[in-house]
């Protein structure tokens, strides 16, 4: 029989009577079966790795070449050994093993049947969970992780398919069927499974010898960043070469603690030595507060404030980071550093941090305490208008209107028009920090406004944009205090926006005719 045939429906495995085949794993087959005494159900794994085994026609397993027969015996060897440490747990998180045997030239571990649904089964149905649904069926299974992790076992699996959530909503790992001794460098050679999105980077190479407790940590955090965005991280190896991973606080909605969102984003890091370390530091993360640091604040503490805000900054805060930046830019309750207020900001920006973000855009548009880097600049600001942010807009506008980009020029036309201003004040404001122009100042008035219009509008209009000539073309026929009204420039404009179709410009241009403000002459 073909290396992936399977027990049928009715056979009898000892006391047990198959029902029918759940799954098929690299390593194993895992069925649904009843123990005819107990009359209980029970879910029994298989060992029979699909690349070294076969199955003959009275279904006994056995290596699939004479090659593979080492292979096939260390294996088994190692199935064993697992089933009996997973037989000593009994832990409410880990699925509770109850009876392990030899039959058909290989093992089977019999476990209890979880009557539930998998954590994947319920992300189908909602793209993602609240924080109070993550405390119930996600994080509970650090308690399970913590005792699988203090007998040196790794479970190397984790992902949303392999969390089983119980009836009463307690999730369970199952399918150790990948877990192997962590002091076992041979383990490695023949555990190379990985579920992209869930897997870290170091476990897709056998040979890395550097596996341990982060490792299941990153396919923890993986589902997390699954549960609050609604989307599997990249995989570990096209990251390593790009990471374009968004953070998992910009990806998600805004609704979750900073705690938790620092924590994903801790056990998503590439190097196992950038993770947490342990279960133990990663739920600290979980758990972390700033209300000690904002009530220094609000009582002007700044040597208790800095202690606290340093202690949260470096365990990964985003806020934190992004108060101390702020310390150290302005020198308040700490010597001003520049240089350490860029690099707290950074640390709080990559991981999503909406002002931070933005602040560092204008940082490295500006060229302040940092080399001016326009491309830098974009990436920032392109980072914060995606999460929502106000100012981040017109900005990025701006940016492409002084690269040329005729839309841009229009629409910061129409952002400095005295008129389109005055019904959209917010947008203004978002330059009230810059000093790009050399106007702005505490006192600038609406008619400089205007006269920037008339720049803006004048430039994509001389690249042929229709709506730019014809605000032109209107913005000349008004005239104001620091635009001189002139009707040859009104007319010239509106002419092209009219001859290529825009009404306004046909409507305008038809009342100055009727105004006699325009002679026939000009037409001809």
């Amino acid at each position: 029989m073909a290396s992936d045939s399977h027990l049928p429906p009715g056979f009898q495995l000892r006391e047990y009577r198959i029902e029918r085949r759940l799954g098929r794993g690299g390593f194993g087959i895992t069925y649904t079966a009843i123990h005819e005494l107990l009359n209980r159900h029970v879910a029994i794994k298989e060992y029979a790795p699909k690349d070294y085994s076969a199955r003959d026609a009275s279904y006994r397993v056995a290596a699939a070449t004479v090659e593979a027969e080492a292979v096939f015996q260390w294996g088994l060897e190692r199935f064993v050994e697992e089933g009996r440490a997973l037989e000593n747990f009994d832990h409410v998180n880990i699925v509770r093993v109850h009876d392990l045997f030899p039959e058909l030239g290989t093992a089977y571990i019999v476990m209890e049947y979880v009557d539930g649904e998998p954590l994947s089964d319920m992300l189908k149905r909602k793209p993602t969970l609240t924080e109070a649904e993550i405390t119930e069926h996600v994080m509970p299974l650090t308690d399970g992780l913590a005792v699988i992790h203090a007998e040196g076992m790794l479970h190397r699996d984790i992902k949303p398919k392999n969390i089983m959530v119980r009836i009463d909503g307690a999730p369970v790992l199952i399918d150790f069927g990948s877990a192997r001794r962590a002091v076992s460098a041979k383990s490695q050679d023949l555990t190379a499974v990985v579920t992209p999105g869930y897997a870290p980077y170091e476990q897709y190479f056998s040979s890395m010898g550097n596996q341990g407790p982060a490792t299941d940590l990153y396919a923890l955090g993986a589902v997390l960043y699954r549960s609050v965005t609604g989307k599997t991280p990249d995989n570990a190896l096209e990251r390593k070469e790009q990471d374009t991973l968004a953070p998992v606080a910009g990806a998600a909605d805004g609704s979750y603690s900073e705690g938790l969102m620092t924590a994903i984003h801790a056990a998503l890091a590439l190097r196992i030595d950038d993770r947490p370390c342990d279960v133990a530091a990663f739920r600290k993360l979980v758990s972390l507060d700033a209300a000690a640091a904002i009530d220094a604040l609000d009582r002007g503490d700044y040597e208790m404030m800095l202690r606290e805000l340093r202690e949260l900054a470096e365990l990964g805060f985003a806020t934190a980071q992004y108060n101390l930046a702020n310390m150290y830019f302005s020198g308040r309750g700490v010597a001003q550093d520049d240089s350490l207020a860029v690099r707290w900001l950074t640390h709080a920006a990559e991981q999503g941090h909406i002002e931070a973000q933005y602040d560092l855009g204008r940082i490295h548009y500006e060229g302040v305490d940092v080399p001016k880097d326009e491309v830098q600049a974009i990436k920032w600001f392109t980072l914060a208008a995606e999460q929502g942010h106000d100012d981040a807009h017109p900005i990025l506008d701006y940016i492409a209107a002084e690269q040329g980009d005729a839309e841009c020029q229009y629409e910061m036309g129409r952002m400095f028009d005295v008129e389109m201003w005055a019904s959209d004040e917010r947008k203004f404001n978002a330059f009230s920090g810059f000093e790009w122009y050399g106007i702005f100042d505490e006192i600038m008035t609406i008619q400089r406004c205007e006269l920037l219009a008339e720049i803006w509008y004048s430039r994509a209009a001389e690249q042929g944009h229709v709506k730019a000539q014809r605000e032109l073309g209107i913005l000349y026929a008004n005239g104001g205090e620091f635009v001189d009204k002139d009707i040859k420039q009104a007319t010239d404009w509106l002419t092209r926006a009219a001859e290529q179709g825009d009404a306004v410009a046909q409507h305008s241009l038809g009342c100055m005719i009727a105004d006699n403000l325009v002679s026939d002459d000009h037409f001809e």
